[in-house]
């Protein structure tokens, strides 16, 4: 189940369940949010890219438990289309620290310079898109 929790200091400020807050709250950011199903692989590829401009995509699996990545930012927008797993998202954005659990069908953009990493505790099967080469971002 989609989740969001915002919290400052350690203590909670926000929790979210209903996708329109979710989606609302996370505007707010340029984080672009919304559960999606498709039919065609191909089609939805296609739309993505076209829609937010992206060049590049792959499909990757992460499967080291408890896998996290170390808080990290890039100068491109970039997105993530879960369809198997579940994880959590974690952004700072001005000391402002939000959680945004996601699960099987949920999509999100990650707009650029905005500190973030994901972390999930099984294996997790992404669709990652990028507007540059997907692979070692620390050029970018």
């Amino acid at each position: 189940m989609t989740a969001l929790y915002t919290y400052t200091d350690k203590k909670i400020t926000q929790f979210l369940l209903d996708p329109r807050q979710i989606v609302e709250e996370l505007t707010k950011y340029d984080i672009l949010y919304h559960s999606s199903t498709f039919h065609d692989v191909d089609e939805f590829i296609k739309q993505v890219m076209d829609e937010y401009d992206y060049t590049h995509y792959d499909i990757i699996k992460i499967e080291s438990p408890m896998i996290m990545n170390s808080l990290h930012r890039h100068k491109f927008r970039e997105a993530r289309f879960i369809f198997k797993g579940t994880g959590t998202f974690y952004f700072n954005i001005d000391n402002k620290f939000i959680e945004l659990n996601v699960g099987p069908g949920d999509f999100i953009t990650i707009p650029p310079m905005i500190d973030h990493y994901f972390k999930s505790d099984e294996v997790v099967d992404v669709m990652r898109f990028a507007q540059m080469p997907l692979g070692n971002y620390d050029e970018y």
